[in-house]
């Protein structure tokens, strides 16, 4: 028997499967909006750690870049993920463009970081270290981790 049909019905149920759930209310946007800065925190975290790490001469260039690398790519991937959410109401636009501003921001960062590893520029890895914790601060009071 043919079973030819499968394979775009196959495609169709893994497309869907892989879509953003809608927020049907504001405050499930404002939950994974609290998510969504809560997982660019990681990212920036992670770029902090590794530009201590140079700072101290702990770690090879190379894996670094790989590092900073990943969580410019992750963070942005977050970023993505959560605009392609619905806002569910003009309250909810608020949200989004808080989330926007801060973790559009955070990103650039981490593609500064980028950018400065693979030209070996030191300095100016060491100088993006201010910016990001600036980030962090305002990563951890959207999501709920202000010490």
């Amino acid at each position: 028997m043919n079973r030819w049909w499968a394979v775009p019905l196959l495609t169709a149920a893994v497309t869907m499967t892989s879509c953003v759930g809608p927020a049907r209310t504001t405050d499930d946007y404002a939950r994974k909006a609290r998510t969504t800065a809560e997982d660019v925190l990681s990212s920036v975290k992670t770029v902090r750690l590794a530009i201590e790490l140079e700072r101290h001469h702990r770690a090879t260039h190379a894996y670094l870049s790989v590092v900073i690398g990943d969580a410019e790519r992750d963070a942005s991937e977050i970023q993505s993920t959560f605009d392609s959410i619905q806002p569910p109401n003009d309250r909810s636009d608020q949200v989004r463009d808080l989330i926007d501003d801060v973790v559009g921001e955070a990103v650039s960062q981490l593609g500064d970081a980028r950018i400065a590893i693979r030209r070996d520029d030191r300095d100016g890895l060491l100088g993006l270290a201010g910016q990001l914790d600036g980030s962090a601060t305002k990563l951890e009071r959207i999501s709920g981790h202000a010490g």
